[in-house]
């Protein structure tokens, strides 16, 4: 190391240059049990799980957007196939389907996709039995039922479907 590392702040601690055994000191605070240094004294979690360094206070991050989505097979315990879609979304008419997906998307954009009250809503509209009581500790849990990503993708696949069968192999 040379003498303009030391005066640039770049030197080892003193305890580590002398030793192999790092001293304790009341100004150096250390994780227990560890001899790895605390960085700062504002450690605090965010919403997101991410532990942070700094304000305890702090605006939300595009982090905290991060959540787990409820999938089809938390619901019904096996995976859905696309025959099985495409005989929901067929089993009504295409305008109807639309409508329908529309007015929920526009309830999430107009509240929130986080917000838990509209989540169980829609569960309560729309599951029964087991599956209703699986959605609802799911939304307890934080995750997300109905996304404004899930909504749109099942729009475009109704907006493009067709009675026949060619068209049902085409979105495999």
């Amino acid at each position: 190391m040379s003498p303009k590392d030391a005066q640039r702040g770049w030197a080892e601690p003193e305890d580590i240059r002398n030793s192999f055994l790092a001293v304790p000191r009341p100004d150096r605070p250390r994780f227990a049990g560890t001899d790895v240094l605390v960085i700062g004294t504002h450690i605090h979690r965010r919403p997101s799980g991410l532990w942070v360094v700094g304000r305890s206070r702090m605006p939300k991050q595009p982090i905290d957007a991060i959540t787990t989505f409820v999938t089809a097979e938390d619901l019904i315990q096996r995976q859905l196939t696309v025959d099985e879609f495409n005989a929901a979304i067929s089993s009504a008419s295409r305008a109807a389907f639309l409508k329908a997906l529309a007015g929920m998307l526009a309830r999430i954009e107009t509240t929130s996709t986080f917000n838990q009250d509209v989540q169980r809503d829609f569960a309560n509209q729309y599951f029964q039995g087991p599956g209703l009581n699986r959605a609802l500790a799911a939304i307890e849990a934080g995750r997300i039922l109905l996304a404004p990503q899930t909504l749109l993708v099942a729009m475009k696949r109704a907006s493009r479907k067709n009675d026949g069968a060619a068209s049902r192999e085409k979105f495999r």
